[in-house]
């Protein structure tokens, strides 16, 4: 089983890398694909889990459903778990939780950033998601 504290510090490794709409390496990634990434180098998700060709705003009940082919709703935000995060009303951004913070592809900052998690993120988080294959507490 991978721990939390792994998750977390793959998740790391990628701060700084540039965002990129639909990105999927280390050249440019965007939200969904760093949770990807993140799984996939840790071997955790299977194989073709990935759905590209969507909106700079993907659509929020897809982000869902696809998040909830693999994961299993947590509850509460927790160290490792995937954050649907909402801009407005509609969720359509994921963020990796380690507890005090979050790590998360942010458009605005143009990259990889790891931001405190207080507000207003706990109050824009729809939901919460573990990862499969994690030893969560």
């Amino acid at each position: 089983m991978i721990t939390p504290d792994q998750v977390i510090a793959v998740a790391r490794s990628w701060v700084g890398v540039r965002f990129l709409h639909q990105g999927r390496t280390r050249n440019g990634i965007d939200c969904i694909g760093l949770a990807l990434a993140v799984g996939e180098e840790l071997e955790l998700l299977p194989a073709g889990v990935d759905q590209r060709n969507y909106a700079r705003h993907p659509s929020s009940s897809l982000l869902v459903e696809e998040i909830s082919k693999v994961c299993t709703p947590a509850g509460v935000a927790e160290p490792a778990s995937l954050l649907v995060i909402a801009w407005g009303r509609d969720p359509y951004h994921v963020a990796i939780c380690t507890g005090p913070t979050m790590i998360h592809a942010s458009y605005s900052a143009r990259k990889v950033v790891e931001n405190g998690f207080r507000h207003p993120w706990p109050k824009l988080t729809r939901s919460a998601w573990r990862l499969p294959g994690v030893a969560y507490v």
